[in-house]
Formats: structure tokens, sequence, C-alpha cells
């Protein structure tokens, strides 16, 4: 049960692979490939086993392939043959070989990978790309690595993270997309933009909510999640010294955090336009009872003392004939300093004169 497991887990292992495996038998034709060779040159298996390997191989490089053909029998292994195949649409592919005999099954195990996915890698200490594939996978921010033709040829966990799909739905996902064919960009009004950059340009898309629900639809997929966030994405072009487009590279900046807040503020926005009227209405109003208030002081300081006393007197209530006996004084002498009260503070009423008393803040002290 172990090694059925472990069979199964390792022809999972090779479907799923962006490299090319292959079994070729000692005339080199092809007897067992894994899918990445439709992925990559477009063909069926069907439509290559049974055929040399000589006829994927571009013209102009099938005689070191053939060299290698006959003479890895006698050799441990081949590392490193950069050969160009030649796809189902003309165009050429290259791939670095690793080949493997087997002499006691008169068999010769093939691994290919694409040179394209190692662009500028070598750009790590001594050659080694580590460095770049480190620097990929642990940077925070989604990133894609796509293909002159529109295919992903590689992704980090933060892009899967995004989407919110498992790898295998990714690795199935990549297998089938190609980004220069996405309806939902276009509907998005953004294809316009993304073929800028495979054309050689660094572009920089406007901020779109993308359907990875949708995305997979478009190529007959169904994920048991999906997400649809926001996305504001920079591509830019790689080049090889010629000025070829050899990858471009997309990263993401995921703006769903950022358009949920806009969003809660466009709803509390009446909200806090109400309280800031507010607000200002009662500033409005605080300054209005300042003003008056200085006002009121300005005419209460213009009383001499008598006159205060009889003020305090008159606002409690009292007629003229108690004032003057509290205050020892005729009754003509209050009436003479209530008429100057009134005629300083500008009234006429004893309402108007307790409102100017209340507006200078004095009327709970008196």
């Amino acid at each position: 049960m172990k090694n059925q497991a472990g069979l199964h887990r390792w022809d999972r292992i090779l479907e799923l692979s962006h490299d090319l495996y292959a079994v070729t038998d000692s005339q080199g034709r092809l007897t067992s490939l894994n899918p990445a060779w439709q992925r990559l040159l477009q063909f069926s298996q069907d439509e290559l086993l049974g055929r040399p390997f000589l006829d994927i191989v571009h013209p102009d490089d099938r005689a070191p392939a053939a060299h290698a053909i006959e003479s890895v029998m006698a050799t441990p292994s081949v590392d490193d043959l950069v050969l160009r195949c030649t796809a189902r649409d003309g165009t050429a592919r290259q791939v670095s070989w690793r080949i493997t005999p087997v002499r006691e099954e008169q068999v010769v195990y093939w691994l290919g990978r694409e040179l394209i996915r190692r662009t500028r890698a070598d750009a790590g200490p001594h050659g080694d790309p580590w460095l770049f594939r480190a620097m990929m996978e642990q940077s925070p921010l989604p990133i894609e690595l796509m293909a002159p033709d529109g295919r992903v040829t590689a992704v980090n966990t933060a892009w899967r993270r995004m989407w919110d799909i498992s790898e295998e739905e990714a690795s199935e996902f990549i297998r089938r997309y190609n980004i220069l064919e996405d309806a939902q960009a276009d509907d998005l009004g953004v294809g316009a933009l993304i073929r800028k950059a495979f054309a050689g340009e660094s572009v920089i898309l406007p901020p779109i909510k993308y359907s990875a629900g949708l995305a997979g639809e478009q190529v007959g997929l169904k994920f048991s999640s999906g997400a649809s966030p926001w996305i504001q994405c920079y591509m830019f072009p790689v080049k090889d010294e010629h000025e070829a487009v050899e990858l471009v590279v997309n990263t993401y900046i995921d703006l769903t955090s950022l358009k949920h807040a806009e969003q809660r503020a466009r709803k509390l926005k009446p909200a806090l336009q109400d309280v800031f009227r507010l607000a200002l209405d009662r500033e409005a109003a605080d300054r209005a009872l300042r003003v008056d208030a200085v006002a009121a002081l300005e005419k209460l300081g213009a009383l001499t003392p008598r006159e205060r006393e009889v003020l305090v007197q008159v606002i409690a209530g009292k007629p003229n004939k108690a004032i003057a006996s509290d205050l020892g004084v005729s009754l003509v002498t209050v009436k003479v300093h209530r008429g100057r009260v009134m005629h300083k503070l500008r009234v006429t009423s004893l309402a108007e004169l307790v409102r100017i008393c209340e507006q200078a803040g004095l009327l709970p002290s008196l």
C-alpha cells in the first residue's frame, strides 16, 4: 500500500510539473512523457509518442541532439544540453536538458527545463539561482512571471494566498490560463495596457476588482473557493540584449482593505457631515454668547456702586419701597437710581434687565 501511495504521489508530481519529463528508447523514439510537453509545445501525447525526439528539435540544433542520442549510452549522463524545440505554432522554446541512460533497460530519461523560466536567475551569488527563487517566494507581494506569449510560468505563495485557491488548483489554472486571452481583463478595461507590457512597455494598471472564480470559469475550472480582491498591477518586461521580451513580471498590490475602508467612509460621510455641521452651529452659538457676554459686562461696568445695589434689589423682584428700606434711602432716590440703571443698560423692562445679567454670567452670583 505504501508503495502504491508513493507511486501515485510521484505520478501526481510528474503531472503537475512545469518541467519536461520523457523516456526514449535506444533509437531515440519517445515512449513516455508528462503533460508539460503539451503545455509547452502544444502537441498532445498521442501526437508525440512513438516519434523520434529529433522531430521536435529545431533544424539548426539537430546535429548536437543527434550526437547526444548516439553517444549517451556510453556516458554516465549529459548535463545542460541546450536545444531549441519547435512548438505547434512554429515558435522555438529554448530548453536545457539533462539526459540519463539506463543501459540495462536500453532507455534514456530526459529532464528538460525551459530556459525562460530561469531568465535572470543567475543574478544570484556565484551564478546560483537560489537567491532569485528565495526572493520571489518570500516576497509579501503576489508575483507571477509570464512568457512572451502570455502563459504564466511561475507564481509565488503570496499569489496563491491572494486568490484563495489551493496549490493544486493554482497549478491547473496556470496550465490553462493565458493573460493575453483574458476576457475579464478586457471587460474591466485593462486588456490594452496588458498587451503594452508584452509589447515591451512598463505599465501600471488602474485599480480593478478581479474575480478569481470568473477567471477560472473562463478556462473551464471551478474553484473550491476563490476571492474577488481589489488589485493594482505593476507590469514590466524583462528583455535580452537585443531588446526582445523574454518574460513579463506582474506584481500585485492588494487594495481590498483600502477599498473597504473607502466604502465605509462613504457610508459614514452623511453622518459625519451632520456632526460637523452641528459642531459648527454650536461653535457659532457659543461665539455669539461670548460676544453678548462681553457687551453685557461693558454695560454693567458703567454702573455706580449704588446703582449696582439698586440693580440687585430690582432683579430680586423687590418693590421700590422695600429697596428704599433695605438701602436706608428715600423712595425718590431709589426711583432716580432705578431710572439711571435702565437708561445705562438701554432696557425698558425688568425682563430685559434680567437677560443682560444672564448674558454677563452674573445672575447666579446676584
